[in-house]
């Protein structure tokens, strides 16, 4: 079945559609700014300020029981953090930073002079011991 074609040949159907994902994406980004905002807007270990680059990082991990309720990340995590009205245990980092953070267990960055420290325990290996 195919709906009534517009003139750009897109039907009503893809128009509702394609508006609807707009306004889902415009709303999702507002929620992705306060909850930035609410942390601050500002790696924490390089100071990057771009909104683009930043994410929310777990202080402890994702993995730590503190978090058992929080989302790993993405758009969830920035709607939980707000419907839980963002909760101590989570920074700002940029996503080089996080990344550095979560897989080596600290940042290049921290090794600067008056960096603030942002490191994290290393992750338990889940492979059995040889």
């Amino acid at each position: 079945m195919s709906g009534k074609v517009w003139g750009s040949g897109v039907t009503a159907v893809e128009s509702a559609r394609r508006a609807r994902l707009a306004r889902m994406r415009d709303y999702n980004r507002s929620i992705r700014h306060q909850a930035l905002a609410a942390y601050g807007a500002r790696c924490e270990c390089c100071g990057l300020t771009e909104e683009a680059f930043l994410t929310i990082d777990h202080i402890d991990g994702a993995a730590h029981r503190r978090y058992s309720q929080a989302p790993r990340a993405g758009t969830e995590l920035y709607h939980w953090v707000r419907r839980e009205d963002f909760p101590p245990g989570f920074r700002v980092m940029c996503w080089n930073c996080n990344n550095a953070v979560g897989h080596y267990g600290r940042c290049p960055h921290s090794d600067r002079a008056g960096a603030q420290r942002t490191t994290r325990k290393p992750r338990r290996s889940t492979r059995p011991a040889s």
